[in-house]
């Protein structure tokens, strides 16, 4: 008896004679639609691929390839007789066995034992049919297959179900062949004219459609790449600090939001649109322990956002300090890095950075020293600190992580860039010299693949040179590639790994955004080859001389009458208001308020001599009190029937005060 035979047998014992004619009529059901062919593979079930499909299939094995190539290596482990017993068994001609699909005890060619005497006559007639069946190959091993009921997917329709992840993400991957070949998205280049000082911030979102520019004209514009035509003008312009040069922008991961630190004390959170969202707290310059205030205390560097955390970001200044903030937080911040000199003085933090998996934050300070901290905590002291890093009082400008955060790239303003290992940092990797570096927030930066390194040069007064993009060796720093930009300083550099732009910020206030026709997608492509867009007719039309129409619908027809403009400029002007007439000089006397005056009066006037320093004030007024006495007016009319006879006082306040002086001073001798 088989193992199945022996479950029926157990089971229809224990559920009793009820129970057993259900399960033997539902067992009887099965191997009726068994035997019918309900399962099996036929040919009209298979669409045939076409020749797009085939190549498709070549580039990349679908999961039939393999089950194919799985059965052809069982197939070869198998003995002859046994090949020779499986074709005879396939009668429908496809891939699979025919009795792959029936029941285990079909596959033995035996007949299903009667589990009771109780089992109905239709369910041995099914178990009889079930026994004519051909002989089958030896059972499989593998269970999965023998599972599948139903008839198969076409190859056709299974390619076309939906598009694949692959599909979906068609232009991260072209783009990432495209580095991989090594073309550097150079060969063209737009510029954005409308700085008028140094460009010293940029950032893209994460889409690579907006473009945000600062610089030390206090001033962030927004670039729309797909709204933009050949004019190439921002849409938008704000002033985030009123005389106050921008140092450093970033937009979040979603691109929704983006921060601003600048020479003032405090960030700033903004929307895409340029709308503000938060102003954070700034610290009290009196209190001597910067961990206890809620903020900086002098001006920013630059600001950061958590590569992992949306909630997180961090500022650096020149405080000393490195504050991680809450977004939602806007009074205090929520971590302090106290950071020391040598002397255990303060130092100022000229940049700092996230590792790429959110653990370490690298901070660089103007004595040329460079320290690691972890970014959980406790900031007791540095995992990692390079003394000398740099030349003694150079201002290292930027700091830059490597995607494994193994290694950290930076610039200082003793023209050299270094390549940093974090597993031993008793000597750089690499180091490329001559690249001069004048401006605070120049930087350079590792391509999207890490094979190259670029950075830009900075111009000398007087030497009539050209700013530069130098290409160097993501391992050694030696130099590939300088491409000329113009006769200005290159400070900000921005390579976006999607649109695979490289974006360049100059100190002469001009943009430049490079491209590659062949590996470079959107981005200022989209504005590039778009034409000036025309002028538009404005919306609204306005005319002091168009007059106001009434339309009544029942009103009598009546010609419309075409009044004449000399007419009405004639009626207009003889209104002085309406004709803004002057007024006119008066002659004779005056009215209105106006006193009249003719031109040899004016000219007698300034001729005539001012006497009025050499007359005697108190005459002046003695010569008009006979009058007074003889007409009184004010007071002395009241007074003459009331109090005829004048009182005069005996002493004065004055008086009093004098003589009590007088008195204390007796005391005090």
């Amino acid at each position: 008896m088989t193992t199945v035979a022996m479950c029926m047998h157990v089971a229809l014992d224990y559920r009793g004679s009820r129970t057993t004619r259900k399960m033997a009529d539902e067992w009887a059901a099965l191997q009726a639609l068994v035997s019918g062919g309900f399962g099996k593979r036929t040919k009209s079930s298979f669409v045939a691929p076409s020749d797009t499909d085939t190549a498709k299939l070549a580039s990349k094995p679908l999961p039939q390839q393999a089950t194919h190539k799985a059965v052809q290596q069982r197939k070869s482990t198998i003995p002859h007789d046994a090949h020779h017993d499986a074709d005879a068994d396939d009668d429908d001609g496809d891939e699979e066995d025919d009795d792959d699909l029936r029941p285990p005890n079909a596959r033995r060619n035996k007949p299903i034992p009667p589990a009771s005497t109780s089992i109905s006559t239709s369910a041995t007639a099914a178990a009889t049919t079930t026994t004519t069946l051909p002989p089958s190959k030896p059972a499989r091993h593998d269970d999965d297959d023998d599972g599948m009921v139903g008839p198969p997917i076409a190859l056709a329709e299974q390619h076309d179900d939906g598009p694949s992840d692959n599909a979906s993400n068609s232009d991260d991957d072209n783009a990432d062949a495209d580095f991989k070949s090594g073309i550097l998205p150079i060969s063209n280049h737009i510029q954005l004219l409308d700085h008028t000082k140094t460009v010293s911030a940029l950032t893209i979102d994460a889409s690579g459609s907006r473009l945000l520019t600062g610089g030390h004209d206090d001033d962030v514009k927004f670039w729309d790449f797909q709204g933009m035509d050949a004019t190439f003008r921002p849409f938008r312009t704000i002033e985030p600090f009123e005389g106050n040069p921008i140092r450093d922008l970033q937009f979040n991961q979603s691109g929704s939001e983006f921060l601003i630190a600048s020479s003032v004390h405090f960030p700033r959170l903004y929307d895409r649109d340029g709308v503000i969202i938060q102003e954070y707290a700034k610290g009290d310059p009196y209190i001597r322990d910067p961990k206890h205030t809620k903020g900086h205390v002098a001006s920013l560097t630059c600001c950061r956002w958590h590569p992992l955390d949306r909630k997180t970001f961090m500022t650096a200044s020149l405080d000393s300090t490195i504050r991680i903030w809450d977004v939602e937080n806007k009074k205090s911040q929520i971590k302090v890095i106290n950071i020391k000199s040598e002397r255990g003085g303060r130092t100022a933090i000229t940049s700092a950075c996230y590792s790429n998996d959110g653990k370490m934050i690298a901070s660089s300070a103007q004595e040329g020293v460079i320290r690691i901290w972890s970014s959980g905590g406790p900031f007791l002291r540095p995992t990692h600190t390079i003394l000398s890093a740099h030349m003694a009082n150079a201002e290292i400008t930027s700091t830059v992580f490597s995607l494994d955060s193994q290694r950290l790239l930076t610039r200082a303003s003793d023209d050299t860039v270094k390549l940093w290992d974090l597993r031993n940092t008793s000597k750089a990797l690499a180091l490329a010299r001559d690249l001069p570096c004048s401006f605070g927030e120049a930087n350079a930066i590792f391509s999207p693949t890490e094979s190259v390194v670029l950075a830009g040069t900075s111009v000398r007064k007087g030497e009539g040179q050209h700013g530069k993009l130098v290409v160097l060796d993501g391992n050694t720093l030696r130099p590939l590639k300088e491409v000329s930009v113009n006769e200005s300083s290159v400070v900000k550099i921005l390579w976006h790994p999607k649109i695979n732009q490289v974006v360049l910020g100059t100190g002469s206030g001009a943009v430049f955004v490079y491209y590659d026709e062949r590996v470079s997608v959107r981005g200022a492509l989209s504005c590039a080859s778009k034409g000036v867009r025309k002028n538009r007719a404005p919306d609204v039309i306005t005319n002091a001389n168009i007059e106001a129409v009434i339309h009544n619908p029942n009103a009598v027809l009546k010609e419309e009458v075409h009044r004449k403009t000399k007419r009405r400029l004639e009626r207009i002007r003889k209104d002085p208001i309406a004709s803004r007439k002057p007024d006119m000089p008066l002659s004779g006397p005056g009215r209105g308020g106006k006193l009249g005056h003719t031109i040899q009066a004016g000219m007698l006037q300034s001729l005539i001599k001012d006497t009025t320093r050499s007359e005697d004030p108190r005459e002046a007024i003695l010569r008009h009190a006979e009058a007074a006495k003889k007409h009184p007016y004010w007071v002395d009319r009241a007074y003459q029937e009331t109090q005829p006879d004048p009182v005069f006082a005996e002493a004065v306040y004055e008086d009093d005060t004098e003589e009590q002086w007088e008195a204390n001073k007796k005391r005090r001798q």
